[in-house]
């Protein structure tokens, strides 16, 4: 940044360029006088948070870690239960919806959960990096299973949407959380 165009924080001295009305350190609207800003309590911008990339890393192999855990328990409970498709179409088709829903189901559970584990481990809030993970884990997925169908990597796409709402949401709620 060209300190000559920069316009200090009167509250916290952080370079800003002339085009921000808020200070990106602090927050504070930078057009206040300084008696204003003493005044002001709360800033009205929280301040800006890089991403953390080791939790991103973590927060991608937490969610594959999940699912393999929840969806290799929905298989050995299909199994177990003896969930075959059988000569009728119509039931093996019901089946197979519902082996699908449920797998959906625990998917999105996994990503909150890995957001609820991320946020726990940072004793902070984390929402970008949650989200993040399960997209990245959702796009590696969606790659190496790309080999054995091309509907793979479209429905790991449509699937990280939703993943990655479900991973914030457990962020957001975690018990790391701020309150």
């Amino acid at each position: 940044m060209n300190e000559q165009l920069s316009m200090p924080c009167r509250k916290c001295g952080a370079p800003n360029p002339p085009s921000n009305q808020y200070c990106r350190k602090c927050g504070v609207v930078l057009s206040l006088s300084t008696a204003m800003m003493q005044r002001q309590g709360k800033p009205i911008l929280p301040p800006v948070r890089e991403v953390s990339w080791h939790m991103v890393l973590l927060a991608c192999a937490l969610c594959l870690g999940f699912s393999v855990l929840t969806q290799g328990t929905l298989a050995a409970i299909s199994v177990g239960l003896g969930l075959k498709l059988g000569p009728d179409l119509g039931s093996a088709m019901r089946s197979l919806v519902g082996v699908l829903a449920i797998s959906g189901g625990l998917f999105l559970l996994s990503c909150a959960l890995t957001g609820a584990a991320i946020t726990w481990l940072a004793r902070r809030t984390l929402v970008k990096e949650p989200a993040i993970g399960v997209v990245l884990m959702s796009a590696v997925v969606g790659g190496c299973l790309a080999v054995l169908s091309t509907d793979a990597l479209v429905v790991a796409a449509i699937a990280s949407v939703p993943g990655a709402a479900a991973a914030a949401l457990g962020g957001l709620l975690g018990p790391g959380a701020r309150t």
